[in-house]
């Protein structure tokens, strides 16, 4: 199989998080990261031996990935998924994937007309502790829920 090199568009905690979980997965690539700050991407490039780029435009339009991961502020969601998909590339995306439902449906029409792949990450659904949250509200132990 070969590797899926990805590029993570936003650099900030999220965005460092994930590109040190990519170094543990054998088929995954950091080939690139985008970023608005300069210290973000200089600490990318020499941690990570990748390529840097001060906008998700020169990120996605590069054609050195395989696949994007959007760890940008919310509202940058759509417009980085929406042009990944035009570029064909494959979308992974932080929650909420959109700030209101028109952009989310846009992220979605998008989609469809693409060949890609795209998901949502809920990368702590798994933990114990959500776990453990989802089993008490399931034996209805911690009262109503008001809002989540």
């Amino acid at each position: 199989m070969n590797k899926v090199k990805f590029g993570i568009a936003g650099f900030g905690a999220m965005g460092r998080h994930h590109a040190e979980n990519l170094k543990t997965i054998p088929n995954a690539e950091l080939a690139a990261v985008s970023d608005v700050s300069e210290e973000a991407l200089k600490t990318a490039a020499a941690d990570f031996g990748c390529k840097a780029f001060s906008d998700y435009d020169q990120l996605l339009d590069k054609k050195i990935i395989d696949a994007v991961l959007i760890a940008t502020p919310h509202f940058n969601h759509t417009p980085v998924a929406v042009k990944a998909f035009e570029r064909g590339i494959h979308v992974l995306c932080e929650k909420p994937v959109g700030v209101h439902i028109n952009d989310i449906n846009k992220m979605i029409q998008a989609h469809k007309k693409s060949d890609v792949k795209f998901a949502a990450m809920f990368q702590l659904r798994i933990h114990p502790v959500w776990k453990k949250v989802k089993q008490l509200m399931q034996a209805n132990e911690i009262g109503q829920i008001m809002r989540t």
